[in-house]
């Protein structure tokens, strides 16, 4: 019996879809569903009696909110209006937005019932992911442990219920672009792959070129070249129609534009994307970092124009802030913050991670174009996060669709030798610098 299948805690599930005689995917997506508005339940009621007006945050989820019920407001009159750059919002992916104002012209200003929708949505990512994996050459066993995986995975859980963001709605498009990119039929492997990555596009641009790009280069790993000229076909007469009604194509800047809350440097001495301001915003210190919120849009294609150096160092950090944060703090756990409550996924995705890279090690072994097209996908990603945002944490919630498969993949057997004392060791390790790190933030 494959290993990973015998744990009782991944049985589990299978039992109940067996007993409810329901296919593996709808008790997958309900499961999914469910855990994601009840984190909603939690975060709503918490925000009411902390005084908050049902927000948490008062950054992007307030700002979606508004243009979407500025949006709502004008359908219910007969009209569509514009709200991107030439008009008033200062960005091109305002595709959320329109989402969202579709379902405040239809409820009224609601978001929480915005909020519902986004977490149901966001639970479809399991069994999309499930479905993806099992088409692959890792199996049903492993495609079955990342589904539940994706079901269950505590960080996504939390952003589900965090607010009124778009990230949950972006995994799953990401997910619907893995299902598509093992589509068994050229047509259903167009039409998908093009589908999602337009969708993409208007809602978050910059993840946008990424599936556009990575969608024609599975065929080409295929050597598939009917399905490559099809889907290119496909892309530039999608990308035709986005040109017509005045969207920025994916490969000019102009897409990338902020939208209207960016970060600016005021002071140079230290200057945007170097370590020193990376480390303060991942730790909530920007009193010397002359970082200040400015109106209007930015450049987010700025920091290509810094030093070598600066873009090394931008990359080197993020890319650990974006894998190992929040760091878990002393003071945050006597003390809770937003932070605090990651800390339990956290722990899950450290304790994962060498299987995670062991899954990554089988797939480069394998050579399979479906699992290339994947890392390229969780690894692209990581790096893109990385660097452009300097580390991060909610919109990290993109990698896990693809990198979970590789999880899965490693944390059923055959294992190398001497797996287990690798694994102590690497446990070790991170419990000792999580040690000295805590020491050193005390002591100076």
């Amino acid at each position: 019996m494959d290993r990973a299948l015998a744990h009782p805690s991944l049985a589990l599930p299978d039992r109940l879809a067996t007993r409810a005689g329901l296919p593996t995917v709808w008790v997958m997506f309900g499961a999914a569903a469910a855990v994601r508005l009840l984190a909603l339940a939690a975060f709503y009621v918490a925000a009411i009696v902390t005084g908050h007006p049902g927000h948490f945050d008062l950054g992007d989820p307030v700002y979606y909110d508004r243009w979407a019920w500025y949006v709502a407001e004008h359908l219910r009159q007969g009209h569509l209006v514009d709200i991107r750059p030439t008009s008033l919002a200062g960005t091109y992916d305002v595709g959320f937005e329109y989402i969202v104002g579709v379902q405040y012209a239809i409820v009224g200003h609601h978001p929480e019932v915005a909020r519902a929708v986004d977490a149901v949505l966001a639970g479809a990512c399991a069994p999309l992911v499930y479905v993806a994996g099992r088409r692959t050459v890792i199996g049903e066993g492993p495609a079955r442990t990342a589904g539940w995986l994706m079901a269950l995975w505590p960080l996504s859980i939390y952003w589900s219920g965090y607010d009124l963001i778009k990230d949950p709605i972006v995994c799953s498009l990401l997910a619907l672009v893995m299902v598509a990119i093992t589509a068994p039929r050229r047509l259903q492997y167009v039409v998908m792959g093009t589908g999602t990555t337009i969708a993409l596009v208007i809602v978050r641009s910059y993840v946008g070129i990424g599936t556009l790009l990575l969608t024609p280069a599975t065929a080409l790993f295929r050597r598939d070249w009917r399905s490559f000229v099809a889907i290119l076909a496909a892309i530039v007469v999608g990308q035709a129609g986005l040109i017509a009604a005045h969207h920025p194509p994916v490969y000019s800047f102009l897409s990338y534009s902020g939208n209207g809350l960016p970060f600016v440097t005021k002071d140079q001495r230290i200057a945007q994307g170097s370590l020193a301001s990376i480390a303060g915003q991942a730790t909530g210190d920007t009193s010397n970092s002359g970082l200040q919120k400015a109106e209007g849009g930015s450049d987010a294609t700025s920091v290509l124009r810094q030093p070598p150096r600066l873009i090394i160092e931008r990359l080197a950090v993020g890319t650990v802030i974006t894998l190992l944060g929040p760091r878990p703090a002393l003071k945050d756990i006597l003390h809770p913050t937003l932070d605090s409550w990651m800390y339990p996924g956290m722990l899950v995705w450290i304790l994962l991670i060498p299987f995670t890279f062991l899954g990554f090690v089988r797939a480069a072994r394998r050579r399979d174009p479906i699992e290339i097209s994947f890392a390229l996908m969780s690894l692209g990603m990581l790096l893109l996060l990385s660097f452009f945002y300097g580390g991060v944490f909610r919109q990290r919630e993109m990698i896990w669709p693809s990198t979970l498969l590789f999880t899965a993949s490693g944390l059923h057997g055959p294992f190398p030798r001497r797996w287990g004392w690798i694994y102590l060791g690497f446990l070790a390790v991170g419990l000792l610098l999580l040690a000295a790190r805590e020491v050193t933030s005390n002591l100076f």
